[in-house]
């Protein structure tokens, strides 16, 4: 994943895909508990064909900050694409 020139490139294996803000319908994150002290949290940009496309994913021990990792990477995103309301 490579932010270049107000576009998104994302390469998985033969395929590619461009994002600009035009394609964005929504950035959002997602956390969740996988063990006692593991916490996931994934960064997901919907286009606006609905598919999911997952940018980032984190894994720590501390479930706030995980949460707070991912809006600041939520946050530099939005701004990157001009995006005032994220979600």
């Amino acid at each position: 994943k490579v932010f270049s020139h107000g576009s998104l490139k994302i390469e998985q294996g033969q395929q590619r895909l461009i994002l600009s803000p035009l394609d964005i319908d929504q950035i959002l994150t997602f956390t969740e508990e996988l063990s006692e002290d593991l916490y996931q949290g994934r960064l997901i940009i919907f286009d606006i064909h609905g598919h999911r496309h997952v940018i980032l994913s984190l894994d720590g021990d501390n479930k706030y900050y995980v949460e707070t990792d991912l809006r600041w990477f939520r946050d530099f995103v939005a701004r990157f694409f001009g995006i005032e309301d994220p979600d």
